[in-house]
């Protein structure tokens, strides 16, 4: 009943929606409110790399991508019109690149580096200051969105697990699977957690369905593409609890859009292609 009229409010949306996204030739203005935000997950071959956007022209990069990959990534972020990134967040060392992360910085303006507590002592010889996050510590990227750490591992399947909150939603961003992880996550409340990024495993060990459950969202993003999992039961389980699922590797750059009653998917068909 909670997907039904979930499904029913969604659509109701969508018959009144008008005006909201312009795409006009390579230019996307999501044209956020000041109540608003919107996410974007980029289909890069390696990494995960995505953008949090903000009113007033404010945005952030969740980690960078490769140095061979930042023509994508200046391409993609042209593409919404970002002028300057306020601030880059690396949620795993795996993802920490300095040379691309050097490049960002020198073109676009970044002010402040976030990372874990764990990985922050790692990040040295850079020109910005390293912001790291705690459990019980939220940081408020403004008035309306908040970032608050959910787990922090330092172990290889291990990494930032944080949730980005602006009321009546939720999104949860998931790096790590292991079982030290699962067992904090599930003693975090997170049932109102509306989207969910998957981690993206190495193996074939996913998410325990106990988990799953626990969260309980609406919409999966995944990156790669839908053919790397399909040799586990990750996707049955997640069609079984009506979940709503997006691959990168399938339906290419993705883009999540929130307004104070409902969310919006957008894909751009153009853009399935995977970058780096």
């Amino acid at each position: 009943m909670k997907r039904f009229i979930l499904a029913l409010l969604i659509l109701m949306f969508f018959l009144s929606f008008e005006g909201n996204i312009i795409a006009a030739g390579p230019q996307v203005d999501l044209k956020l409110k000041p109540d608003e935000f919107a996410l974007t997950f980029l289909p890069f071959e390696k990494g995960e790399v995505a953008i949090i956007h903000l009113p007033d022209e404010v945005n952030y990069l969740i980690n960078t991508g490769e140095i061979n990959q930042s023509e994508s990534l200046f391409s993609t972020l042209d593409k919404y019109g970002i002028k300057k990134i306020n601030g880059i967040l690396i949620t795993d060392i795996k993802e920490f690149h300095k040379d691309a992360l050097n490049s960002i910085i020198e073109k676009w303006g970044v002010e402040q580096i976030f990372t874990g507590v764990k990985l922050a002592p790692g990040f040295t010889g850079l020109d910005l200051p390293v912001r790291p996050l705690e459990k019980e510590k939220k940081i408020n990227l403004n008035q309306k969105t908040v970032i608050d750490v959910m787990y922090e591992g330092s172990l290889e399947d291990e990494g930032l697990d944080f949730t980005i909150t602006s009321p009546p939603h939720r999104f949860l961003w998931l790096s790590s699977y292991s079982a030290d992880s699962e067992a904090g996550l599930i003693n975090e409340q997170l049932s109102d957690v509306n989207i969910l990024k998957v981690p993206l495993y190495n193996k074939t060990e996913l998410l325990s369905e106990r988990l799953l459950n626990h969260i309980d969202p609406q919409t999966a993003i995944f990156y790669r593409e839908k053919k790397k999992y399909m040799n586990t039961d990750q996707l049955e389980l997640f069609h079984e609890s009506w979940i709503d699922v997006y691959f990168t590797g399938q339906h290419g750059l993705i883009t999540i859009k929130f307004n104070k009653n409902n969310y919006e998917v957008i894909t751009f068909p153009e853009e399935n292609q995977v970058l780096g």
